[in-house]
């Protein structure tokens, strides 16, 4: 990433908003900035043959005018959808420049949008295609902070970069498989799949129930250069996708809550649909889902069934779902006498922006071709921070070594069999921290006996000093 590209993006949005925070003023900003995109890269990597209209109205917008700037930006908008509906329709279907109620007359949201499209005139995509991928992250990473400052509260959590690159990398994403994300949020999963498994547009899917992370996740894959892939505002828990399409892979940060991420039955779980008994609980009571009684799936029975008979999927899960009992535990035990656990990896603490939960990758493969079963403990490998705990690229290569060479490592990984994980002792827990063998205890020993004998050491020069303290006073005393 440019830091100095973002660090001026910052500085313009926060010049434009002033002192509001709205989404929608964040999404105008990012619309600008988009139009901006296209006049950069157009006829060097993206938008070749735009039409004449099209190109017109979006260089017309740097000429230095000031009046009618809303108008100007919205018949950009206009001429861009005109030129490629599919494209642009999904992108700016919710910006409207003219609509946009930041000041108190026309005259003063004309003057500011002008003064935001000429900071933007500053901002340079670059011109190779090394540059134009630097810019697309930075333009990632400033969503990101965006949604963390803005939606934290309502218990919104992105992925970080480095644990999306770890579930990526253990996906082992191949050209031509598909990757669908059912709680999407920003996209950042598919962002890092694109990028890594080199897919193409169409094989790249998602869904979010909030209509505003599936605004920013569109901005999000654009700056990246993905255009055409299928993002959709719905709720991936209210219908079965039985006979839908299915998916080579998934990747996913579900919601954390049990309710939502369990099935209400877990005697039916990985039963096909039809053969399923039809179980109806209540819906959370949330703005975007008012309680009601309604067929209720969960996100584990929706990841399985929305996985072709080869497909696996990389999820991130609380840590409770790895060692608790009831509902937990029984669907522990089926994922397991079905051999669909590949991995677990334990992560550190504290790596959510706003949230102390502790959570695990787990890996589900419906073509595994053993029946083992690797734990890796990377539960100690990051580096402290007053926000959150940073994974860094070192501490991902140790995981993802681990993972490809998959055996037993002192202190980082064990490889356990379906057997033993299924034995009285085991009893199907999954946490890596019960197999992973640590280092060795006697060095811990060494270490304390030296603390041991540095503590004497300083109890005993404190012994003197209080001594010698007291033979002063007293001397004083007797003068």
């Amino acid at each position: 990433m440019d830091k100095d590209f973002i660090v001026s993006l910052t500085k313009y949005y926060r010049k434009f908003r002033n002192k509001d925070k709205s989404p929608q003023l964040f999404s105008h900003f990012l619309a600008v900035l988009a139009l901006r995109f296209v006049q950069e890269t157009q006829g060097k990597q993206f938008f070749k043959g735009m039409k004449p209209a099209a190109v017109k109205s979006i260089n017309g917008l740097w000429s230095g005018a000031t009046s009618d700037m809303a108008q100007m930006l919205d018949t950009a908008v206009e001429s861009l959808t005109a030129a490629n509906e599919d494209m642009f329709g999904r992108l700016f279907q919710n910006i409207r420049f003219d609509k946009l109620a930041v000041d108190e007359t026309e005259a003063d949201r004309d003057t500011r949008l002008a003064q935001l499209v000429e900071d933007i005139a500053s901002v340079t995509f670059g011109q190779t295609a090394k540059a134009i991928e630097d810019a697309g992250l930075s333009v990632g990473y400033l969503i990101e902070k965006f949604t963390e400052e803005s939606y934290h509260k309502e218990g919104f959590l992105y992925t970080p970069r480095s644990i999306g690159g770890i579930m990526v990398q253990m996906a082992r994403l191949e050209p031509g498989q598909t990757v669908y994300d059912p709680a999407v949020g920003i996209g950042t999963l598919l962002v890092q799949a694109a990028r890594t498994g080199k897919l193409a547009d169409g094989q790249l899917s998602g869904q979010d129930v909030e209509a505003a992370y599936v605004e920013l996740a569109r901005f999000h894959l654009f700056f990246n250069g993905i255009f055409n892939a299928s993002l959709e505002t719905s709720d991936s828990l209210a219908r079965t996708r039985t006979g839908k399409r299915t998916y080579d892979c998934i990747l996913a940060q579900p919601p954390f809550r049990e309710k939502l991420l369990l099935p209400v039955s877990p005697r039916d779980f990985l039963q096909p649909a039809k053969r399923r008994k039809r179980s109806v609980a209540y819906a959370e009571n949330t703005p975007a889902r008012p309680r009601k009684q309604t067929e209720q799936l969960d996100f584990l029975t929706h990841t399985m069934e929305s996985l072709n008979d080869t497909g696996k999927a990389i999820l991130i899960v609380p840590h409770g779902l790895l060692f608790k009992s009831g509902v937990a535990y029984q669907v522990r035990r089926k994922l397991v006498e079905g051999n669909l656990v590949e991995a677990v990896v334990d992560l550190p603490p504290h790596v959510f922006y706003s949230s102390k939960i502790n959570a695990a990758i787990l890996l589900l493969n419906k073509n595994k071709k053993h029946n083992d079963t690797l734990f890796i403990d990377a539960s100690g490998l990051y580096d402290a921070d007053r926000r959150r705990n940073k994974i860094r690229l070192s501490h991902s290569k140790q995981v993802m070594d681990a993972f490809k060479k998959f055996t037993s490592q002192e202190g980082l990984s064990c490889k356990v069999s379906q057997t033993d994980l299924g034995n009285e002792r085991n009893n199907y827990n999954l946490t890596a921290k019960r197999y992973v063998q640590q280092h060795d205890i006697g060095l811990d020993v060494n270490n304390l006996k030296q603390l041991m004998s540095e503590i004497e050491q300083l109890e005993q020069s404190l012994n003197d000093i209080q001594g010698r303290i007291r033979e002063e006073m007293a001397a004083l005393v007797n003068a």
